[in-house]
C-alpha cells in the first residue's frame, strides 16, 4: 500500500513542481523515495531541507503524512508543509489546506484551508480553486475576506523577506 502511494505522489510530483526551480539538487532523494529505500530518502532529504530546499521540505511532508520510513505525524507533516509553502508552489499550499480542512495535525480551521486553497489557486493548481470554492460554502462573506487578507498578508511578507537589504 505504501509503496503504491509513493508511485502515486511520483505521478503528481512531475505537474506540481517545476524542476530546477523546487526540486533542483533533491534528485537522488526522489529516486530513493521512488524506489522505496525511504532511509536514504530521509537522510537526503533532511540534508538538502536544512539548506533551504523547498522540494525536500515537501517530500519530508508527504514521509510524515504518509509513515514512510519515519513515524506518522501530521503535526510534523504540517511543519513541514509550512517551510515549503514559502518557496510558492501550490503543492505544500494545498496540502495545508486539506489538514486545516480536516483537523489533521493542526487546528481545524475553515479560514485558514480557504486562505492555502486561494494560495494554491493563485500558482496554477485547479484542486485549490476547487476546494477553496467548497470551503467557502462554510464560511461568511466577513471571514471569506478575513482569509483572503490573510492570504494577501502571507504573499507581502513573504516578498519582503525575499528582498535585498
Amino acid at each position: 500500500m505504501k509503496r503504491s502511494l509513493a508511485v502515486i505522489i511520483f505521478l503528481f510530483s512531475g505537474f506540481l513542481f517545476y524542476p530546477g526551480q523546487v526540486v533542483a539538487g533533491s534528485e537522488s532523494g526522489e529516486a530513493a523515495f521512488y524506489a522505496g529505500d525511504y532511509k536514504t530518502a530521509l537522510k537526503i532529504f533532511n540534508a538538502q531541507a536544512e539548506g533551504g530546499n523547498y522540494g525536500a521540505l515537501y517530500f519530508l511532508g508527504e514521509m510524515h503524512r504518509e509513515g514512510l520510513g519515519v513515524s506518522q505525524s501530521f503535526a510534523k507533516a504540517a511543519e513541514f508543509y509550512l517551510k515549503a509553502a514559502k518557496g510558492n508552489h501550490p503543492y505544500p499550499q494545498l496540502r495545508l489546506g486539506e489538514m486545516h480542512r480536516d483537523g489533521k495535525g493542526v487546528a481545524q480551521d475553515h479560514k485558514a484551508a480557504y486562505m492555502w486553497f486561494d494560495l494554491a489557486s493563485s500558482y496554477g493548481e485547479q484542486k485549490g480553486a476547487t476546494e477553496r470554492d467548497r470551503i467557502a460554502e462554510k464560511l461568511s462573506p466577513a471571514e471569506i475576506n478575513e482569509a483572503k487578507k490573510t492570504a494577501k498578508d502571507w504573499v507581502s511578507k513573504l516578498s519582503a523577506e525575499k528582498r535585498p537589504n
